[in-house]
């Protein structure tokens, strides 16, 4: 049975809507910089952790290697980059 003119027209609108709707609704731009937003917040708030655990595991001890002191020092550069 072959299909009339009207039928693989509609056929071809149904593959078009189905395809339009899986694609997100997002532009590539808000989901990049939702990612950027999300990377820095991350880096932000773990670099005193990190910087703590660094220094715990220095040879010359937690004390010697600055303690608590200046364990946001560098943060604005993690932060950028």
């Amino acid at each position: 049975v072959a299909d009339s003119p009207k039928q693989r027209a509609n056929s071809k609108s149904d593959n078009q809507n189905a395809e339009s709707t899986s694609k997100p609704s997002e532009s590539f731009m808000k989901v990049l910089i939702a990612g950027g937003f999300a990377g820095t917040s991350v880096d932000v708030a773990l670099f005193p952790i990190d910087t703590f655990k660094t220094r715990l595991q220095s040879p010359k001890g937690f004390i010697a290697s600055g303690g608590f002191r200046g364990i946001y020092s560098g943060l604005g550069a993690a932060a950028v980059g």
